[in-house]
C-alpha cells in the first residue's frame, strides 16, 4: 500500500507517495498488479486519461481484471455487441454482466482526467460517471469484483493481450458500499486528494503511482 497523508500544501510532491501520482501506459504490455484480498469489493473508483478519446462507439479499453474461481473485467468503450451505445462494461469471461448503455455524448477524453466508479446495489454495480449515477443495465447474473489471486491494473485478462493505453490514477477498492454522496464528494475533491484522509473506512487497496511508466508488479 502506497499513500500519503494530506499536507496544507502537496504542489511539490511527485513521487510515488503523492496523490499527484499516475501510472502511464504503454497499450501493449504495461500493467500494475497488486496482491489481491480474498473479498467482495464493493466500490471501485478510478481516475483515467487514455491516449486516444474513448467513446461509446470506439475500440475498448480495459481498466482492470479481477481474478478469482473466474474473472472479471472493467472496461470503458464499446465491448462486444447486441448492446446499445456501452461506455462501460463489466465482462465475466463469458457475458456483459453489467454496462452503461445509451451514453449519449459522454466519454472519456484523452486530454482531461475522468472519475469512474462502481458501487454494488445489493442486485448490480452501479456505474458513476464524474460523480453521477448513470443508468445501469444488468443481465441478472451475479458479478463479483473479487479476487483471490491478483488486481491486474491495465489489462483485460491473464490470458489476454488488451492492454491500457493512457494514465491511470488513484485506483481505490471498497469492501463496503459507498453512497451515492460519497461517490460525489470524491470527484468533486479531485484526482489529488488522498482518499486515507476522509474515505478510510473499510478502504482495501489504495494504489498511488509516481510519475512513471507503468510496469508489472505491486506497486
Amino acid at each position: 500500500l502506497v499513500y500519503s497523508s494530506v499536507l496544507p500544501d502537496q504542489s511539490f510532491l511527485t513521487g510515488a507517495n503523492s496523490s499527484y501520482g499516475f501510472g502511464s501506459f504503454d497499450g501493449t504490455n504495461d500493467i500494475v498488479t497488486a496482491s489481491a484480498v480474498n473479498t467482495d469489493y464493493k466500490s471501485f473508483s478510478v481516475w483515467v486519461k487514455p491516449t486516444t478519446t474513448v467513446t461509446k462507439s470506439s475500440g475498448a479499453e480495459p481498466i482492470g481484471s479481477f481474478f478469482s474461481s473466474s474473472f472479471s473485467v472493467i472496461w470503458i468503450g464499446a465491448f462486444g455487441s447486441g448492446l446499445t451505445d456501452e461506455l462501460v462494461t463489466i465482462y465475466n469471461g463469458s457475458n456483459i454482466t453489467t454496462s452503461w448503455e445509451n451514453a449519449g455524448d459522454a466519454s472519456f477524453p484523452n486530454d482531461s482526467w475522468t472519475h469512474l466508479a462502481l458501487v454494488w446495489d445489493g442486485s448490480k454495480y452501479q456505474i458513476y460517471y464524474n460523480g453521477q449515477p448513470q443508468t445501469t443495465t444488468t443481465d441478472g447474473s451475479h458479478v463479483s469484483l473479487q479476487s483471490n489471486n491478483s488486481i491486474n491494473i491495465g489489462q483485460g485478462g491473464a490470458s489476454r493481450t488488451e492492454f491500457f493505453d493512457g494514465d491511470i490514477a488513484g485506483v481505490a477498492l471498497w469492501n463496503k458500499s459507498l453512497s451515492a454522496s460519497e461517490v460525489s464528494a470524491i470527484y468533486t475533491a479531485g484526482r489529488h486528494t488522498n482518499l486515507l484522509d476522509s474515505y478510510s473506512d473499510n478502504l482495501i487497496t489504495y494504489l498511488a503511482f509516481g510519475n512513471s511508466d507503468a510496469t508489472s508488479g505491486v506497486e
